[in-house]
């Protein structure tokens, strides 16, 4: 297992799905050196700030590879492309493919303080509400549009939210 050999160079935490947990108990892949910690999964949020304290984020997922870009973390994504290709050109990511050997090179790079730096990326300044809201002039639609998103909160988040628009709304 390649990030075995990875956490001799570095501690890693492994958010674990339960159905790869699963697996890799079934495989019977080894984890007991003490530095691969495989951790349940995590909400939204402790994802975001186990990624933002990252030394590296090794990943597959576009979204991580998008969120590693904005939080400026290196990343390196177990892929041979990548549907967010920004990512690459102006953002912190490294395209690796299924080579273990880059895999340890670009850790071990890392590691020694080689990393990449990610520019600034057009759009990803924290306004795109504002961009939304001023394509038809009124905020307005940008809320209802929330409020439908915000439906499925449970009871009183729901509640509290949705009463706030309804009375920004009318």
């Amino acid at each position: 297992m390649a990030l075995v050999e990875c956490s001799q160079d570095l501690a890693i935490f492994f958010p674990v799905h339960p159905r790869t947990r699963q697996r890799i108990s079934e495989l019977d892949l080894q984890t007991a050196n003490g530095r691969l910690c495989l951790m349940d999964p995590k909400s939204y949020l402790e994802f975001l700030a186990l990624q933002q304290g990252a030394t590296v984020v090794i990943t597959d997922s576009g979204g991580m590879q998008e969120e590693t870009s904005f939080l400026g973390v290196p990343c390196l994504t177990l892929r041979e492309n990548t549907e967010r290709p920004i990512t690459v050109s102006q953002g912190t990511n490294r395209l690796i493919g299924r080579d273990r050997s880059l895999l340890k090179t670009e850790i071990r790079r890392i590691l020694a303080g080689d990393t990449k730096k990610a520019s600034s990326i057009p759009l990803w300044d924290g306004h795109a509400a504002d961009r939304i809201a001023q394509v038809d002039g009124s905020p307005d639609i940008l809320l209802h549009s929330i409020a439908r998103f915000f439906k499925f909160l449970p009871g009183e988040q729901k509640h509290a939210f949705l009463s706030q628009v309804s009375q920004r709304t009318s």
